[in-house]
């Protein structure tokens, strides 16, 4: 490829000439896992498995909550049935 154009696309891009001529997968994808969170200001202060035994004890809660709401719900549809008669 044309040397100017090379610099060209470098500059466009804002990296260096050498950036564009040593460019390889490998190496494009360490730089954004090593740099990304950094760049857009990241920090991630939690333990992800922490957040899921949480998610998990919620949804305990939810389970155990829902029989008494179904039987809330036909005491309810009873009650309003018996109005009707």
């Amino acid at each position: 490829m044309d040397e100017q154009l090379l610099d060209d696309v470098a500059k466009a891009l804002k990296v260096t000439l050498e950036a564009i001529k040593n460019f390889n997968d490998e190496s494009v994808i360490n730089y954004v896992q090593n740099n990304y969170d950094h760049a857009i200001g990241v920090n991630y202060n939690f333990n992800p498995i922490d957040k899921w035994i949480e998610a998990l004890e919620e949804n305990k809660e939810l389970y155990e909550r829902l029989p008494q709401a179904e039987k809330e719900k036909v005491a309810l549809l009873e009650k309003l049935m018996k109005q009707k008669r």
